[in-house]
């Protein structure tokens, strides 16, 4: 389903020959009656789509984030609670080769206490990318495209931030563009670390970085370029691994599947998926103050 005629078009025309119904709205989608569904739509219509799904008694995978608002993911938190059908969130970086790398090091304790987590992104790509351009009327569109990296900083940690400070601007005059299109964000922990994340909708090529620091070693991993820096034991280690998107996302697909199957639990539930959209309100509220503010978090996430 696309409501935009020309994005429609184009997809028929590539899946020509397939078995599958194109559709211009959302009720079109909902008559098909769909066992499972995949959504991918501009962050406001995530929390009205899923209810939609959910009570046509359909498996749910919905892009990140939740919502653009916490009362919205309360109560679909409590409307998918009430139910028997799967809703999931698309944390891609979790099925990522490299982030799982990351993730078994400092499970290993490879680095000993993990003590700082630095998140680096930048993609101009993600505006000339979208289609319907609501990054271009959303204030704040920039931290709600990239929860994923507060999700993954959690993720890698184990920790939620007590607070974070967030400042930002807009600059340039690019076309299109967003309001901010540049921000860093310091997150504050009532444990011994501390973690900080740079988004920007800037830089051509894109910049996708984690920078991780232990109390015996550290790590940096490049996204794009499929590198991964390890220095731990006394040790330097240099590994590789695929940039291609694709298995990614089909390994996040088949999670998804195993949900429904009961082969597996959740990778990401509504509950875990608000956890990210509470700490991405936050920034965007600190950034509005200009002050630090604390993340409230949902009762049950």
């Amino acid at each position: 389903m696309d409501s935009s005629g020309q994005a429609l078009s184009a997809a028929e025309k590539k899946l020509d020959g397939r078995a599958l119904a194109f559709c211009r709205t959302w009720d079109e989608v909902i008559d098909t009656g769909p066992d499972a569904m995949v959504i991918a739509t501009p962050h406001h219509l995530h929390v009205e789509q899923c209810r939609s799904a959910l009570e046509a008694r359909c498996h749910v995978l919905c892009e990140k984030p939740v919502s653009d608002s916490l009362a919205d993911a309360k109560d679909l938190l409590d409307q998918s609670r009430d139910g028997d059908r799967v809703l999931c969130y698309g944390f891609h970086l979790h099925f990522h080769p490299g982030m799982l790398r990351l993730k078994r090091l400092v499970e290993e304790r490879r680095f000993g206490d993990l003590l700082h987590v630095a998140c680096h992104v930048g993609s101009y790509r993600t505006l000339t990318n979208s289609i319907s351009r609501y990054q271009s009327a959303t204030f704040g569109a920039l931290l709600l495209d990239y929860v994923h990296q507060p999700d993954a900083i959690v993720w890698l940690s184990g920790l939620r931030p007590r607070s974070v400070f967030a400042s930002g601007m807009r600059g340039g005059n690019r076309s299109p563009t967003s309001d901010p299109d540049l921000v860093s964000v310091q997150y504050s922990y009532d444990a011994p670390f501390s973690a900080y994340t740079h988004f920007d909708y800037l830089q051509e090529p894109e910049v996708h970085r984690y920078h991780l620091i232990g109390s015996r070693g550290s790590a940096m991993l490049d996204f794009n370029g499929g590198n991964l820096d390890i220095h731990a034991d006394g040790q330097a280690t240099h590994e590789t691994f695929s940039t291609d998107r694709d298995p990614v996302y089909e390994r996040e697909h088949q999670a998804f599947i195993n949900t429904i199957d009961g082969r597996a639990p959740p990778e990401s539930p509504i509950g875990k998926a608000s956890i990210s959209l509470a700490i991405q309100l936050a920034a965007l509220s600190s950034l509005t103050a200009g002050q630090p503010a604390d993340v409230v978090y949902p009762a049950d996430a």
